[in-house]
C-alpha cells in the first residue's frame, strides 16, 4: 500500500475511430474560406467576426461541400463546429 489514491483513466484513450483527420478538416476550412464573406457594419469595435450573405447558409454550405467531395464523410454537426471554431 503505497497510500495514494489510484490514477484513473477517464477520457484518456487515443484510439478514436470516429475523430475526423487533418486532411477532411483542412478541405472543410478550405471550402468554407472559398465563400465571400463581409464585416457587420453595425460594430463600433473592430472584430474578427464575417457574416455569410443573405441567401447563404452553413447548411447549404454543408450540402455544396458533400456534393463536391463524396468520399469524405463529415456529419452537419462537425461541419458547424469547423465553421464557429476554426474560421
Amino acid at each position: 500500500m503505497s497510500g495514494s489514491a489510484p490514477v484513473h483513466g477517464r477520457g484518456k484513450h487515443f484510439t478514436r475511430k470516429h475523430a475526423l483527420s487533418k486532411e477532411t478538416v483542412e478541405l472543410v476550412m478550405k471550402h468554407i474560406s472559398s465563400f465571400k464573406s463581409r464585416s457587420s457594419h453595425y460594430s463600433i469595435n473592430k472584430t474578427k467576426k464575417t457574416y455569410l450573405p443573405e441567401d447563404l447558409s452553413v447548411f447549404k454550405m454543408y450540402n455544396m461541400f458533400k456534393e463536391k467531395y463524396l468520399i469524405c464523410k463529415i456529419s452537419y454537426d462537425s461541419y458547424k463546429d469547423i465553421f464557429n471554431k476554426k474560421i
